[in-house]
């Protein structure tokens, strides 16, 4: 097995075998760097930012994308790829519906 930083594999074996090790190192990243969690409200913010988009681009994966690097640039921890899925798709279909909404706001009744 190719061992690309250099640590012997039974270091990276025992690595999670205690329980608060990752969320330890995982807090220690957050503090030197800068990251946050994602939270309710990074999911509101990053939905309010990706509603913009879907004017231009329709694509689910472009959307994913998009969200992905946004949430890079703001320094917020990636949440589960179900999250990242579920926000791009509402938001994509709030846009859709949003739009048809503005679309048939002047019809009339024949």
């Amino acid at each position: 097995m190719l061992n690309l930083i250099d640590v012997k594999l039974k270091v990276i074996k025992d690595y999670g075998v205690r329980d608060t090790t990752r969320w330890d190192h995982l807090a220690e990243i957050q503090q030197i760097f800068g990251y946050v969690s994602f939270s309710i409200s990074h999911y509101k913010k990053v939905s309010k930012w990706l509603m913009q988009l879907p004017w231009s681009m329709d694509k689910g994966i472009a959307l994913v994308k998009a969200m992905i690097e946004e949430m890079r640039r703001c320094q917020i921890i990636l949440p589960s790829i179900f999250t990242v899925g579920r926000l791009g798709w509402e938001t994509r279909r709030g846009a859709q519906e949003n739009f048809y909404w503005q679309l048939t706001q002047q019809l009339t009744p024949i």
